[in-house]
């Protein structure tokens, strides 16, 4: 892989840190956008939410969202675009250059875990061929648009979100794909914050809920009595002090908080920290305040489930149980890895070594054994 010059990782550790810094996910995609554009520059800067079934798009934009006639035209046609014909086949009519297209991702893309990678217009159409489509022609042209990049960030079965990097005069470049695909993590991890945060609030609405705030020594400065509960319900303490965490979770929240304030590497996102126990797994997020003092972590509590837990007479963890479980109800990579708070990749790394365990090739085959466990029948 290559490396980036230390100037470099040195504008994506503020633009990291940026990211985290909002929590709100209504605002977020906007934020995001400001953020990004330091790191990788574009003449329209968008992030879309597309639903492919009903051919409609959510548009935010930098530095102005297209109008509305403009989007009817994307909306026409959508199914021109490469990626969302790649990725939502069943959705979308037959792409113009289907064969061409099919070939070139080969090369360049995960077809079924594509979220969090980069990809071009160039990947998979020739200047000559992204001219002959209506979308271009119609859409593109008219924005003065001819190259674009894209960061997928949430692909299942009902939506695709993504990043869009626009431009006139020249292509994107491999390091400024390299730059992406290490933002896209955190980019991911961002709005998964923001959607706990926005469960924890309606929750709060209704109940007490998980929430810890944390002074600039780590001392506790409030917290629910909920969170009180469930960190004695796993943790169990010897001699509890309320002002403070459990040891080893306080280790956790400074090493978290430490990654942040490196200015000669990106890390990766370190996603939550699990607790099992007999009884189910505690969920804990990390939420950096950016300001030193403030940072608060959310805390829920998950019951295990009954019929995962049977997967593991197949020899599987009970995280490799979990996924295989969901995975055999149908569900996306994309839609296991929110239930259980999980990358898609980590989901994809599960059932590679599930598959292993099982000799099996697939999930279909995957999901017969983990039927027949289960007492499912499969006639």
């Amino acid at each position: 892989m290559k490396r980036l010059p230390p100037l470099d990782v040195k504008l994506l550790m503020g633009v990291v840190r940026d990211i985290y810094s909002c929590l709100n996910r209504e605002t977020l995609p906007r934020h995001l956008l400001a953020a990004i554009s330091r790191a990788v520059p574009s003449l329209h800067l968008t992030y879309d939410e597309i639903h492919p079934r009903e051919h409609k798009v959510v548009h935010t934009a930098m530095p102005a969202s297209a109008p509305s006639e403009a989007l009817e035209v994307f909306q026409k046609y959508m199914h021109e675009h490469p990626f969302l014909n790649l990725f939502y086949p069943r959705d979308m009519e037959v792409h113009p250059f289907a064969s061409h297209i099919k070939k070139s991702a080969k090369r360049h893309i995960p077809i079924h875990s594509p979220e969090g990678r980069a990809v071009k217009f160039s990947d998979v159409l020739t200047t000559k061929q992204f001219h002959r489509l209506g979308l271009y022609n119609e859409f593109y042209r008219p924005l003065d648009i001819e190259y674009q990049m894209l960061l997928p960030v949430i692909q299942d079965r009902s939506i695709a979100s993504g990043i869009t990097f626009n431009r006139d005069r020249r292509d994107f470049t491999e390091r400024e794909r390299l730059i992406l695909n290490l933002l896209a993590p955190h980019i991911i991890q961002a709005f998964q914050n923001a959607e706990a945060v926005f469960d924890a609030r309606m929750k709060a609405e209704k109940v007490d809920c998980g929430l810890i705030v944390l002074a600039l020594d780590g001392q506790i400065i409030f917290r629910t009595e909920k969170a009180l509960s469930l960190l004695m319900k796993y943790f169990k303490p010897r001699s509890h002090d309320s002002n403070k965490l459990p040891d080893e979770l306080n280790r956790w929240a400074r090493w978290r908080k430490s990654l942040l304030a490196k200015e000669n590497d990106v890390p990766l996102p370190s996603g939550p920290y699990v607790v099992e126990n007999e009884e189910g797994l505690l969920i804990i997020r990390f939420m950096d305040s950016n300001r030193g003092e403030g940072d608060m972590l959310l805390i829920e509590e998950k019951q295990k489930n009954p019929a995962a837990m049977r997967l593991q007479s197949l020899g599987l963890t009970p995280r490799e149980a979990e996924a295989l479980y969901w995975i055999s109800q149908g569900k996306t990579y994309s839609e296991a890895a929110a239930i259980l708070n999980i990358s898609p990749r980590t989901i994809h790394k599960h059932l590679e070594k599930i598959y292993g365990k099982l000799e099996v090739e697939n999930r279909t085959s995957a999901s017969i054994k983990a039927f027949r466990v289960l007492g499912v029948s499969t006639q």
